[in-house]
């Protein structure tokens, strides 16, 4: 029998829907408007601009994580990152969140980004120069194109 991958990708979409749905309900404004797979995985819109975008990642098979390498990082960066570079006033007011089962290990780049209601050592600076680094010294071809993105915003983005 093979494995099919669709299965994965329909658990992964109704997550999504779940999700979105549990953050619409939560949602304390009534006339909060959200979107799926618009601007982001999903995204909560003001005036047909992304607000809050959000980047779900689940994993069914196996443990996920957020090192400084991880795929699911650098794959948010990048979807985060074109963003920035097509419409570079989203800084002043979108917030960019990623929600997942994966673990972002102590001293790694994610781990510097949680908020900082859920820990005291949130670094910004710390996590860009971390991920600075990786796009410097990385031998991933298939990140490349995350790389690439991600420091065609140029060291301006630091905060």
């Amino acid at each position: 029998m093979t494995s099919h991958q669709a299965r994965e990708q329909m658990l992964g979409y109704l997550y999504q829907v779940r999700y979105a749905l549990l953050l619409l309900l939560q949602n304390d404004d009534e006339q909060a408007q959200i979107s799926i797979e618009r601007f982001d995985d999903i995204a909560f819109v003001a005036a047909d601009n992304p607000q809050t975008m959000i980047q779900l990642k689940h994993h069914i098979k196996t443990q996920g994580n957020l090192s400084d390498a991880s795929t699911d990082l650098w794959r948010t960066i990048k979807v985060w990152a074109d963003l920035v570079a097509s419409n570079t006033d989203c800084l002043r007011h979108t917030k960019f969140v990623i929600i997942t089962t994966a673990i972002a290990p102590d001293n790694t780049a994610a781990s510097y980004l949680r908020s900082s209601s859920q820990l005291s050592n949130r670094n910004t600076t710390l996590a860009f120069n971390i991920l600075k680094e990786v796009t410097k010294t990385s031998d991933n071809k298939l990140h490349k194109p995350y790389y690439t993105a991600f420091n065609n915003l140029g060291d301006g983005l630091a905060r």
